[in-house]
């Protein structure tokens, strides 16, 4: 919900139906692809850069 909001702020959607799927998908809980607060904070940042890059982008 949260991104449908940012796209609708930064003017990318206009918002009209949402559809849900409840498809079943096999996942894989690995610890090693778990992410730790600490090392998520870290992506955050490097992913805002890279959405504020996209954003940037798109203006152009």
């Amino acid at each position: 919900m949260q991104v449908l909001k940012l796209c609708a702020q930064a003017g990318l959607v206009k918002l009209g139906h949402v559809a849900l799927d409840g498809t079943k998908i096999k996942a894989n809980a690995s610890k090693h692809k778990a992410m730790s607060y600490a090392r998520m904070q870290k992506a955050e940042i490097a992913l805002a850069a890279e959405v504020a890059g996209w954003l940037k982008a798109a203006e152009r």
